[in-house]
């Protein structure tokens, strides 16, 4: 009996690593792609803050000729 329950555990023991190896590739897998995004999400914010400069800058010179015109 105390056999049986050894080999029986022994077997869970396998079943147990088995699916935790599985579900740990996974686990970095999934990192792996969450790294990735967030590269991605900081190339697109950097961006964003270059196209904002640029929009404001733009907006300034538009105002400035608007406020010259209206004082002409």
């Amino acid at each position: 009996m105390l056999q049986h329950l050894h080999h029986f555990a022994g077997s869970k023991e396998s079943e147990i690593e088995e699916v935790s190896k599985v579900h740990y590739q996974d686990f970095i897998l999934i990192v792996d792609e969450l790294l990735s995004l967030l590269s991605d999400v900081n190339s697109l914010k950097s961006s964003l803050f270059d196209f904002n400069a640029k929009l404001q800058s733009v907006g300034l010179l538009l105002l400035s000729s608007l406020d010259a015109f209206i004082e002409a």
